[in-house]
């Protein structure tokens, strides 16, 4: 939250010394289309993880927090060995997404060591679209714009 503050203090202050609206629109979009871009690389990224993992039967485990993590995430057994999934665990409907104890299908990831669960199998599909459609979008309105 700070770092939108800041955001708005310095566009408030390019204002206050001259610069035009048009610019300052600019700028805003530009940097908009800059965060989308980054999200686009990194969900083909994780598509790309997604598609060169294995699929493996696993058992769901637990729900703890990865080694340098802030966030916790979800564990599953496969043969014996716990891997962490790939992606956070979801807060809401967490006893509903998480059945201890049941077995269930993931991507197992062996070189990096984590596997990508359901959940995360749908927020990279359901995110490299999104955000590549957000990011053509934006380009063809900016392109309009010029």
């Amino acid at each position: 939250m700070g770092f939108i503050l800041v955001i708005l203090i310095v566009l408030l202050g390019l204002y206050i010394i001259g610069v035009s609206v048009n610019v300052l629109t600019g700028i805003v979009i530009g940097a908009v289309m800059l965060v989308n871009a980054f999200l686009v690389l990194f969900f083909l990224f994780s598509l790309t993880l997604l598609i060169m993992s294995k699929k493996k039967t696993a058992v769901f485990s637990r729900i703890g927090k990865k080694e340098n993590s802030k966030f916790e995430c979800a564990f599953y057994n496969i043969d014996g060995k716990e891997y962490p999934n790939a992606f956070p665990g979801e807060v809401i409907l967490r006893d509903a997404l998480y059945n201890r104890d049941k077995t269930t299908t993931v991507r197992l990831f062996e070189k990096k060591g984590f596997v990508f669960d359901r959940n995360a199998f749908i927020v990279i599909i359901v995110g490299s679209i999104f955000f590549t459609a957000a990011l053509a979008g934006m380009i063809m309105f900016v392109s309009g714009l010029i």
